[in-house]
């Protein structure tokens, strides 16, 4: 084994490279949920932990994705005896390049794709929220039923459900000071099959 890939075998090397793809990974798919949403994410001053935790479900669809990567490289390897030329080492230096742009294609993908079905009240981790209010309800969200999208900094964040989601949805800013208490329901998902 070269020089350059033993390093690699090395734990101290791989867990920040895969804590750090995680990271990246998680960033695209909460910017894109959020983006799709109508929020700005970053001004929910969002913890380290909260994208590494929203990573494992675009993770998941990426590593079955290397895997017929690998299968495909297998495939080929078979067919066409890898020799040390430079035209195949600019080959193989181009797959780490492609999985990791499929990678965040698919992240963003997904953080989109999971945003309209919260949206529509279809999603995974749909919770519908009801307020009790300290004064009057506001008008605005007066009938409408609401989504819970997150509480960050003493506000609650929703949106109300509308099917098919509009490309501009209605979100509300909602600060604990107006509510008196809240009760969540979760909301089955798409994938529920009631008997």
């Amino acid at each position: 084994m070269s020089k350059e890939l033993s390093k690699f075998n090395n734990p101290i090397t791989i867990i920040p490279i895969i804590v750090s793809f995680s990271y990246i990974i998680g960033w695209v798919y909460i910017q894109a949920y959020f983006s799709r949403l109508g929020i700005l994410h970053e001004s929910l001053n969002l913890p380290a932990i909260f994208y590494l935790s929203h990573a494992q479900w675009p993770l998941i669809r990426i590593y079955l994705v290397l895997l017929v990567i690998i299968l495909f490289g297998i495939c080929y390897a078979i067919k066409h005896p890898i020799s040390h030329t430079s035209a195949h080492r600019c080959k193989l230096m181009l797959l780490p390049i492609i999985f990791l742009s499929m990678s965040l294609a698919l992240s963003s993908f997904m953080g989109v794709t999971h945003a309209i079905h919260q949206i529509e009240g279809d999603g995974d981790n749909t919770f519908t929220i009801n307020f009790s209010w300290n004064e009057h309800p506001p008008t605005e969200i007066e009938g409408k039923e609401l989504i819970l999208i997150i509480h960050s900094e003493g506000k609650y964040y929703v949106v109300a459900k509308q099917k098919p989601a509009p490309e501009f949805p209605e979100v509300y800013i909602i600060p604990d000071a107006q509510v008196e208490f809240a009760v969540m329901k979760k909301t089955p998902s798409i994938f529920y099959t009631s008997k």
